[in-house]
């Protein structure tokens, strides 16, 4: 299960990009780009962690992004996430 929605304001709620029921699934790649395609985030062993920031930790602005999340041999899927503060 791969969410739509997050809100990284640290109250416990939607605050991280959770994979649900992934877990078995090995090694898990995540790549994040903005809506003109800038890459702003990629972790090569996901683990769960993202909040909405960029690669130094900055938090992102509330809007849209998509992903690429590579798992296991080949396979990958793709998708948007939204950052609402």
């Amino acid at each position: 299960v791969v969410p739509t929605l997050i809100t990284p304001n640290m109250d416990g709620k939607n605050d991280y990009f959770v994979l649900k029921g992934s877990d078995g699934d090995g090694k898990k790649e995540l790549i994040i780009f903005d809506r003109r395609g800038v890459q702003v985030y990629e972790n090569a062993n996901y683990d769960n962690s993202w909040n909405g920031v960029d690669y130094k930790g900055n938090p992102l602005s509330d809007d849209t992004y998509f992903y690429v999340l590579k798992i296991g041999k080949g396979t990958s899927v793709s998708g948007y996430i939204v950052v609402r503060r």
